[in-house]
């Protein structure tokens, strides 16, 4: 696969920009997820949920679209208002106050007014209604319903002024604006190792020099009879807040496995390094992830890869050769066995980026940076596996002085 293109187009981003929309990403996350949790999603949810319920809805309606003229506040303020208005029936009022009886009128007009209003249904109707509307009660009502923003005074409109509130919150729109599909790596795995070399020796972290073998007559620390390098023990490992594994043009006579003879001594031209992580993590499924750069001489190979407790399956997470990259497995079984591989071309392997192998119980996947480069879904591994790290030089190679920079490795396993 040639990334020349994707690089150039923004598809393949950037390692910088990569490792800053991981950084955001998890920052973005950690909010999130605050905020999800929050005193003011709890106190959201439930207004949200109180004012989808009918009763909500129907008095809300009630209050918003019922008329002033529709009530029966009105109907009675408006009956006071008229009686009010009535000059007989203020006349009579006046004359009751005065007198006890029709007797003491002179007045004709007058007296004609207090005999038919003295305890009519008229006035006993005026009484009633003016003690009505003079009850605090009710002049609370009617100076809501005679109120045309009446709603606003409501505790329902209460609650939708505070659920529009806290939606317009900084938090809240950050919440909401969200995709929250940005997040699905970090749901779906959680990390499991991680190895920043913060160390000085190799023992004091959990790689071990050479390979893994599982049984006790098998050397950890040898090289091939086909290899141009001595492998050295982890004295060709550099710790600096990075690991780097050193190819050095020295010579060094080591132990070397021959197919028929065993092992064997042999003087080697070259010095480099493997190490495994047995002890660090072995796992089933999950994601594996390095960042890694490949600098110095292109004669030498540099690898990152998973192994078990037998040569297959065996995955290249990345294989650095002679300058180009290549990415693969080795899997099946028996005379089955097949080698899946894809090779990367249109990138600077000496810069860094991450290498890394998404296994899922169905599939092999691999990325570049953010970018899927390959996949396999035949005779997926369904056994531990642990990662190994490794410089050097085949015979079929010139070799030379080289280096691979790691700067983390990291393991992922799939959430339950």
């Amino acid at each position: 696969m040639n990334l020349f293109w994707k690089k150039l187009f923004g598809t393949l981003q950037s390692t910088e920009k990569y490792d800053e929309e991981k950084r955001r990403m998890l920052d973005d996350y950690n909010r999130y997820a605050a905020v999800r949790e929050s005193d003011i999603m709890k106190e959201y949810n439930e207004l949200l949920e109180a004012v989808k319920k009918p009763d909500f809805i129907a008095n809300k309606e009630s209050v918003s679209k019922r008329k002033y003229k529709d009530t029966e506040e009105y109907r009675l303020t408006e009956e006071f208002s008229k009686m009010q208005k009535d000059k007989k029936i203020q006349r009579y009022l006046e004359l009751a106050k005065q007198y006890k009886s029709a007797d003491e009128i002179t007045d004709k007009s007058d007296k004609e007014i207090f005999v038919k209003y003295d305890n009519s249904s008229m006035i006993r109707q005026y009484n009633q209604v003016k003690e009505k509307i003079s009850d605090p009660e009710f002049i609370k009502r009617n100076e809501f319903w005679a109120n045309p923003k009446r709603y606003e005074t409501t505790e329902e409109f209460k609650k939708e002024k505070r659920l529009a509130d806290l939606k317009n919150s900084d938090d809240l729109k950050f919440f909401f604006g969200c995709n929250y599909k940005r997040f699905k790596f970090i749901d779906d795995f959680e990390m499991v190792f991680e190895d920043r070399f913060g160390y000085n020796k190799l023992a004091d972290g959990k790689w071990k020099a050479g390979f893994h073998y599982f049984s006790d007559q098998l050397k950890a620390v040898h090289s091939f009879i086909n290899e141009k390098q001595a492998n050295n023990g982890g004295k060709n490992i550099l710790l600096n807040g990075h690991l780097n594994i050193l190819t050095k043009s020295e010579k060094k006579e080591a132990a070397a496995w021959h197919p028929s003879r065993g092992f064997v001594m042999q003087d080697y031209d070259y010095t480099s390094d493997v190490i495994n992580g047995y002890d660090a993590i072995k796992t089933t499924h999950g994601l594996f992830r390095a960042k890694i750069k490949f600098t110095g001489s292109k004669d030498v190979c540099h690898a990152f890869w998973l192994v078990g407790d037998s040569r297959v399956p065996h995955i290249n997470v990345i294989k650095y050769t002679g300058g180009k990259l290549e990415i693969g497995a080795y899997l099946g079984k028996g005379n089955n066995v097949r080698y899946h591989s894809e090779s990367i071309r249109g990138i600077n392997p000496e810069n860094y980026f991450y290498y890394e192998v998404e296994w899922r119980k169905d599939a092999l996947i691999w990325y570049i940076n953010n970018l899927e480069v390959f996949r396999v879904s035949a005779d997926v591994p369904q056994v531990d596996l642990f990662p190994m790290l490794n410089s050097f030089v085949p015979s079929s190679m010139k070799g030379g002085d080289a280096m691979m920079e790691v700067e983390f490795v990291q393991v992922f396993k799939l959430k339950e």
